[in-house]
């Protein structure tokens, strides 16, 4: 059951790169950036999903509860850190 839900996590990863980058359409820094997120959404998501192999809903769940850190803590980043850089 992990598999699906890694493939489900990797399918939303995708639309995110899709919708941030207009279909490939745009490669400036902001669209290369939103398609960063969508990107660490599918890695997340995958690694969560590699925990519990064998439910489908405690694969599910850490898969989300990686994809959630992971992206507020991206966004914690860069409100508070990347300014000072």
């Amino acid at each position: 059951m992990w598999k699906l839900v890694m493939g489900i996590y990797m399918t939303i990863g995708f639309a995110i790169v899709l919708a941030a980058t207009e279909g490939f359409q745009r490669d400036s820094e902001s669209a290369l950036m939103g398609a960063f997120v969508g990107v660490l959404v599918a890695i997340a998501g995958t690694g969560g999903s590699l925990i519990k192999r064998r439910r489908f809903w405690w694969s599910f769940l850490f898969a989300t509860i990686f994809a959630q850190v992971s992206f507020v803590g991206l966004a914690v980043f860069y409100e508070t850190i990347w300014y000072s850089l």
